[in-house]
Order: structure tokens, then sequence, then C-alpha cells
């Protein structure tokens, strides 16, 4: 599941130790409307899909970030 992924998984196939650089994770063409990395605050814990798209907005990870990482987003 998705909580997996980023609880389990992600701290071990990424390197998470700079929290102001959030890595490529996302595929483009994998990405659909709704998706979010994750959490802001707790790149472990997966944005809840229950949220509206404006908490998601404002708490969690945006795609674009998460497909791009942050290094390559900001340029």
């Amino acid at each position: 599941t998705n909580d997996y992924f980023w609880s389990d998984l992600f701290p071990k196939m990424f390197d998470i130790s700079d929290k102001a650089n959030f890595p490529a994770v996302f595929q483009s063409n994998h990405v659909g409307p709704s998706v979010h990395g994750p959490l802001k605050d707790d790149w472990t814990k997966a944005c809840p899909l229950e949220w509206t798209f404006e908490e998601r907005k404002e708490k969690c990870i945006s795609a674009q970030e998460a497909i791009y990482g942050t290094e390559l987003l900001r340029r």
C-alpha cells in the first residue's frame, strides 16, 4: 500500500537525510491527477486521500516535486 511504500521502502531506497531536498521519486507517465508525494513535515507518511485538494496542496509534497525532486524543480 501507499503507507508501506512511504514508511518502509522509501527511506531505504532514497537518501532522505537532507530535509530541504526531496528526491525525485515518481515517473511522470505514472502520475494521475490526484497524486501527491508524502506529507511535507514527515516524508515517511503518505498524504491522506480523504483530505481535500486544498489540504493536500498545503500539507503534502506536490506531484511536480515528487517527479523532479526539489533541486531540479527549482531550476
